[in-house]
């Protein structure tokens, strides 16, 4: 008998250290969910104030981030000013203490943040209560609306306008006197030939082109000719007695007396291109 009394003493005392056991691992169970809870508090407030501050610091005042991604950056407004150097500096270092935080401009829920084990606590629905409607009688609005003023538009008086009539100003100015310019008489002018071109028994010196001379030549008209076929020849002395043909450049020398008896015949290629006799100035 005291055997079996004894075994039952022992079997209470397990069950009772079972009982506090479970207990204390419960204790020790909702103490960490609290602590887990208390964590994810403390890291949802820790990026509270540095989004705050960089929504409405950084971001409306011109801020472009430039390190966070479109996710973190979904629906925000980005319009981009300047700023001073050193509140874009500042908006730098919110970036990245930003950078682990949800997104700045979303109310996302913390995910992290445990799930508590306490069963859900049910609330009893209140009791409706229906009242009647209240009937509210008024008496009736009674509009009085003061007599209408009738206005008349003012009349307007429309007069003639008065026709001022002066005498035409009469301007008479002395009579102009036209005097004529000076007629000068008209000019005289004398068509060049080779006959009023040519200087008798004169030499021009010097200049002689290569070939310098041409034989067999019949006449003095026949030497102009050549010396017109040629581009450099602007002077000619022709020699009757041996039919000869001296041509010349532009760097001959002014006509001269021939003292050698040859009877030459000279001419300047310039007298015959002038326009008139008048306006040929012989080579000095």
């Amino acid at each position: 008998m005291r055997t079996t009394v004894f075994l039952l003493f022992i079997i209470a005392l397990g069950v009772v250290a079972c009982g506090k056991n479970k207990e204390a691992g419960s204790k020790k169970e909702k103490a960490g969910g609290k602590k887990e809870k208390a964590g994810g508090k403390k890291e949802q407030d820790a990026c509270k104030r540095p989004s705050s501050s960089f929504r409405r610091k950084c971001l409306k005042g011109g801020y472009v981030p430039t390190d966070l991604s479109e996710a973190m950056l979904e629906g925000c407004t980005i319009k981009a000013k300047t700023m001073a150097k050193r509140t874009a500096k500042k908006c730098a270092q919110l970036e990245k203490d930003v950078s682990s935080c949800p997104p700045v401009c979303l109310n996302i829920p913390d995910v992290t943040e445990p799930y508590s084990t306490e069963p859900p606590k049910v609330t009893k629905p209140a009791k409706e209560v229906t009242l009647p409607p209240k009937v509210v009688t008024e008496p009736p609005k009674v509009v009085t609306e003061p007599p209408k003023e009738v206005t008349e538009p003012p009349k307007v008086v429309t007069e003639p306008p008065k026709v001022v009539t002066e005498p035409p100003k009469v301007v008479t100015e002395p009579p102009k006197v036209v005097t004529a310019a000076p007629t000068e008489p008209p000019k005289i002018c004398t068509k060049p030939t080779v006959n009023s071109c040519t200087y008798p028994n004169k030499v021009l010196g010097g200049a002689q082109l290569s070939p310098g001379y041409y034989n067999t030549l019949a006449n003095f008209q026949a030497c102009v000719t050549k010396c017109k076929g040629l581009a450099l020849c602007r002077a000619i002395v022709f020699m009757p007695k041996i039919n000869r043909c001296y041509v010349k450049s532009g760097a001959y020398l002014a006509a001269a007396p021939d003292t050698l008896g040859r009877n030459p015949s000279s001419l300047e290629m310039s007298c015959l291109e002038a326009e008139c006799m008048e306006d040929f100035v012989p080579k000095a």
